[in-house]
């Protein structure tokens, strides 16, 4: 019985998150990586993705690796607040550049990278958070700004930001940074490269969020408790065969022994006496025990 109400309570407990865990699925609360376009946090773009959703834009969530990706011609490839950008993906960032498309790069500390574009510009953190980029009027973070000055700097078809804060979630809303975001897309797709903030193109099981994974492990738990609370305990094996009746005689010397310990078998016997007149009553505890075989091999 403990063990059952141990079993009741652990499934509770397991019904109880994955219920909480479902409604996080289903209502999600602001989360996801810094910069990228799949996070409804504060510091992410998913209000930057859908802003250009509504204003007509093609938007492409890349979550290939850059080095085997296609990249549709003339389209705008953001890849903001990604430190450990390697250089070989900046490189081709920079082919696609010259191709004729547009890059949007930069963010928290580019240095690995910064070089690909432009070898004299230095990132520096701090900055201003009310800045002027040419006549928009943005508000920032001042998280950071470049040697050159301000946060923004364009090298051909490359722009490149000290400081994304104004196209973020938390900012997009503010002076003029909606306008700002629009005008940086240009012409062609809006494609944000997801892979270097960590969503891959992972397929199965491994493509479900961590919410879901959790409540999936959970419901398998769930269902676990219920097969041992519910189904048939292990037990030893069962006989060969069905189990009979103990034997007539064992039956006759019970009947016997109880007929002694009464301490008046005569009596006992009366009855039996009765419907066989014939028969003396018996004497003896001995006699009983003999009279009561009898009948019972008579019963057969």
């Amino acid at each position: 019985m403990k063990r059952r109400t141990v079993l009741l309570i652990v499934g509770v407990v397991v019904a109880v998150n994955v219920v909480l865990l479902a409604v996080e699925y289903v209502l999600p609360s602001p989360s996801g990586e810094r910069s990228s376009s799949l996070a409804t946090a504060p510091d992410g773009f998913a209000a930057w993705a859908e802003l250009a959703r509504r204003s007509g834009v093609e938007v492409v969530a890349l979550r290939d690796e850059l080095a085997d990706a296609r990249l549709p011609p003339g389209s705008t490839v953001v890849a903001l607040d990604v430190p450990s950008l390697p250089r070989a993906d900046a490189l081709l960032l920079r082919a696609h550049a010259d191709a004729g498309g547009r890059v949007v790069a930069g963010g928290v500390r580019p240095e690995r990278w910064l070089d690909v574009f432009d070898a004299s510009l230095v990132w520096r953190s701090g900055g201003p958070e009310a800045v002027r980029v040419g006549e928009r009027a943005l508000v920032t973070a001042g998280g950071g700004s470049w040697s050159a000055g301000g946060v923004l700097v364009e090298r051909g078809n490359v722009a490149l930001l000290a400081d994304a804060s104004p196209l973020q979630n938390a900012r997009l809303a503010r002076a003029d940074n909606a306008a700002f975001a629009l005008e940086l897309i240009g012409g062609g797709p809006l494609v944000f490269a997801e892979a270097p903030h960590g969503y891959g193109s992972a397929s199965g099981l491994a493509a479900l969020p961590d919410a879901g994974k959790w409540a999936l492990g959970l419901l398998l738990a769930a269902g676990l408790l219920l097969m041992l609370a519910r189904g048939r305990r292990f037990g030893p094996p069962e006989d060969a065969s069905r189990p009979l009746a103990p034997p007539r005689a064992a039956y006759v010397d019970a009947l016997g022994a109880a007929l002694a310990r009464t301490r008046d078998p005569a009596g006992a016997m009366a009855p039996i006496h009765a419907l066989h007149g014939d028969q003396p009553p018996p004497r003896t505890d001995d006699e009983a025990r003999a009279l009561a075989r009898r009948h019972a091999e008579s019963a057969r």
